[in-house]
């Protein structure tokens, strides 16, 4: 008898009553999946026991003649709907959850705990400074929230150096642009030049809202539930050509700071609060 990995022998129900458990498990599983398999082939070997019974004493006695078509009909019902499931197979998965609607999280910080968003913002940026030895006039930082149905929209109370009034309308869904990207990844995402095209681009209509002299940007999520982002919290730079290589010094701290503002949403909605990555 071989070992199936889970500690059981497959041919452990392979005795005398093995072809019943098998016909009870095609039968029986499929309505009631919790069940045993010896225990369905029990009630299986019960159910018609109690035809065969029944069908004797309706031949004797012709009282029992009811008795044994109901059982014979639900036994027919047990074999005609278990046939029907298992040709169907198992249904489909359930639907994941739509991500949650984050921008009311910021009318519920008081006080402080808004002037703590306002200030891993600003720290954000002059750590990103510090780190790529740049004016910091050159570089800008805010916060993304999502709405509830996919899409990411910029949180105007939350932010530096953003200036330019159409950009403080800019949305994207969920796995478009940088922002988009990095939700949906729950990972810090980089881009250079994003206005130029690529898979950082947005779609032209939000394009235009950003400007021209965008030269990079990055995006780490603040994840608050089993790493998946709450909000997204962004540093980026104009007129400051960077490639790739050189923004990797900028990535830690924009992910620190991130980390920080997680752990104030986590505070705001403990129901949010969960194991971080």
């Amino acid at each position: 008898m071989s070992d199936d990995g889970t500690g059981k022998n497959k041919g452990a129900d392979k005795g005398p009553l093995g072809p019943i458990y098998d016909l009870a498990e095609l039968i029986i599983k499929p309505l009631a999946p919790n069940v045993p398999k010896r225990t369905a082939g029990i009630i299986l070997v019960v159910v018609f026991a109690m035809v065969v019974i029944m069908g004797v004493a309706a031949l004797l006695t012709g009282v029992a003649l009811l008795a044994v078509v109901a059982a014979v009909v639900m036994l027919a019902v047990l074999g005609v709907s278990g046939s029907v499931r298992i040709l169907k197979g198992p249904g489909s998965p359930p639907k994941a959850p739509a991500d949650p609607e984050t921008l009311s999280l910021a009318y519920r910080l008081d006080d402080s705990q808004h002037d703590a968003v306002c200030e891993i913002v600003e720290h954000a940026v002059d750590d990103v400074a510090g780190a790529l030895r740049t004016p910091r006039a050159k570089l800008r930082g805010n916060v993304f929230g999502c709405d509830g149905h996919g899409t990411l929209r910029i949180m105007p109370a939350y932010d530096h150096n953003m200036t330019h009034k159409k950009e403080r309308n800019v949305s994207m869904r969920i796995g478009q642009g940088n922002n988009g990207l990095a939700w949906a990844s729950g990972g810090v995402h980089v881009a250079v030049r994003p206005s130029e095209g690529g898979s950082s681009a947005l779609p032209l209509n939000q394009t235009k809202r950003i400007p021209a002299d965008l030269s990079w940007i990055i995006s780490a999520p603040a994840c608050t539930q089993l790493s998946k982002p709450t909000w997204v919290l962004n540093v980026d730079g104009l007129d400051d050509p960077r490639t790739q290589r050189q923004l990797g010094a900028a990535i830690g701290p924009v992910v620190l700071w991130a980390e920080q503002l997680a752990l104030v949403l986590g505070a705001v909605a403990p129901e949010m609060a969960g194991e971080q990555s």
